[in-house]
């Protein structure tokens, strides 16, 4: 599933549909009349991404904390926080807000970061993964 949602991200990526949702939100705004007050909506949305998907990772975390044992569940919980880390940078690359743009393209390129981290970390837990699960069988 995750390896599935790494996939789906790439595509989306790669066919720039991030950016044609970002240009179609924004030209709605327009429409509505609601561009010059995106900057109250942007925070909104981007505070919600941000508690939405750190909640439910801290949830799966404090679930899985007792039962986390193992090179292999570990492995699998990478990917997960990985998978979360990819949601939410997404979710926060389509809000678009300045100050939170300013850390993700600025001089530190924290975009670049996230997303190459999170797949790296993403490739290294399956092939523990497969690793781990090869020698049981």
């Amino acid at each position: 599933m995750i390896a599935f949602a790494f996939g789906a991200f790439a595509l989306i990526r790669i066919g720039g549909f991030e950016e044609q949702l970002r240009d179609f939100l924004r030209a709605e705004l327009r429409t509505g009349g609601g561009y010059d007050e995106r900057r109250t909506i942007q925070r909104y949305v981007a505070f919600s991404v941000i508690a939405v998907v750190g909640g439910l990772f801290m949830w799966e975390l404090f679930r899985q904390s007792r039962g986390l044992r193992g090179r292999r569940n570990i492995a699998l919980f990478a990917a997960f926080a990985a998978l979360a880390m990819m949601v939410m940078l997404i979710g926060l690359r389509i809000v678009s807000l300045h100050q939170i743009d300013v850390l993700l393209y600025g001089p530190t390129k924290l975009n670049w970061f996230i997303d190459i981290g999170a797949t790296l970390t993403v490739l290294a837990s399956a092939a523990l993964y497969i690793r781990l699960v090869s020698r049981r069988a």
